[in-house]
């Protein structure tokens, strides 16, 4: 799932007043975010709509105790996972070790990055 499609499902959700439960991350190694201004505007448009934005190089990667702290009920949501191939493949595991189903994931690797 890219980040295109991504920003598909926020601006639909935008478009039909979606009241739909939705937890974003981001992780970069730096502090540039692909649509971060109109995540706002979405996030304001939304209300049960979370995003999280975390720096890896500052923060390091989105740990099991981080992720399950920011979202109790992770176990019980689905997930759509896009980036280079290493990076998906960790988050999978950690999804896994957190106790969500893989019928839940939906990934999308890419190289390039």
């Amino acid at each position: 799932m890219c980040n295109e499609q991504i920003r598909s499902i926020k601006k639909e959700a935008t478009e039909t007043n979606s009241t739909t439960d939705m937890v974003f991350f981001y992780t970069n190694s730096t502090p540039d975010y692909l649509f971060r201004p109109e995540q706002y505007d979405w996030q304001h448009m939304l209300p049960d709509l979370t995003n999280h934005y975390i720096n890896t190089k500052a923060e390091c990667r989105l740990a099991a105790k981080r992720l399950r702290h920011l979202v109790s009920d992770i176990a019980d949501r689905e997930a759509y996972v896009a980036g280079p191939p290493v990076m998906v493949e960790r988050t999978e595991e950690l999804l896994l070790s957190l106790g969500m189903p893989d019928y839940r994931m939906h990934a999308d690797s890419f190289d390039g990055y």
